[in-house]
């Protein structure tokens, strides 16, 4: 080990995390005792323990801890007021340093990410849509009306243009503006995410493109299987994973009648 450390130049980096174990995520499996150095925004080595010099302006003692990471929450509410002045710190505090904004107002949005550019505030990676689209006469009355897909295509550019990273859609949209929606946010190049309209089935969603199905309303949408959404519940539940066709047949599992 001594030949090995005299041999090798010192890392040097900003900040060493000394003897921890690191969470491999990939493997699922646990590597013990390991150096791991961090160099600006960057972690540059991940070494075993003592195996090389290194030189850090800080040394953070892993022993016996163990080091992730960061876990993203993907469903928050928080840009609205000042509500992430709350939120913020118990997503800290559980190992989460990005999440996926559920709505937001545009100008908070803005601030929030003023403040951690200036380290007003601790910085987080986070994206968010910005508005609600929903149908003629919307669930939420702050929500935006999408009365047919020639609104629903301008609404989706106006929404770009202001710099959401998404488009969130909802329940009381119907199939025609769907689709157009859908189909402006493929030329777009930007997911579109939420809910599935009411009038419309599970896998109709998913094949317009669909990115992420949020909220399976089963006591408000007549077209989805009650019983067969709880069997959907417990695969995920349990962590098995498949190929496209799997989940597709699984998805027309939670379409009434199927």
């Amino acid at each position: 080990m001594c030949y090995m450390c005299a041999c090798k130049p010192d890392l040097q980096g900003d900040v060493l995390i000394s003897n921890v174990n690191v969470v491999d995520i990939e493997s699922g499996s646990v590597l013990p005792a390991r150096d791991v150095l961090i160099r600006g925004n960057t972690i540059s080595n991940v070494v075993a323990h003592g195996e090389q010099g290194i030189t850090a302006g800080m040394m953070i003692d892993g022993n016996d801890k163990y080091l992730l990471p960061g876990l993203w929450d993907m469903h928050v509410h928080m840009m609205r007021n000042r509500w992430y002045e709350s939120q913020l710190p118990l997503l800290r505090a559980n190992g989460i340093t990005g999440f996926r904004e559920m709505w937001g107002d545009f100008g908070v949005i803005r601030h929030v990410r003023s403040m951690m550019k200036k380290d007003s505030l601790a910085f987080f990676r986070f994206i968010a849509p910005g508005h609600i689209l929903d149908g003629k006469v919307p669930y939420w009355s702050h929500a935006l009306a999408v009365a047919d897909g020639k609104r629903g295509t301008h609404l989706v550019d106006s929404l770009i243009q202001a710099g959401a990273d998404f488009i969130k859609v909802y329940s009381y949209l119907d199939p025609e503006s769907f689709h157009t929606l859908a189909a402006r946010c493929k030329q777009k190049k930007i997911p579109f995410v939420r809910h599935v309209p009411h009038t419309m089935r599970v896998t109709e969603a998913s094949r317009a493109g669909m990115s992420s199905m949020e909220h399976l309303l089963v006591d408000e949408n007549p077209l989805i299987n009650i019983d067969n959404t709880r069997k959907v519940h417990t695969v995920i539940a349990n962590g098995k994973v498949y190929d496209k066709a799997y989940i597709r047949d699984v998805l027309s599992l939670v379409d009434r009648g199927r």
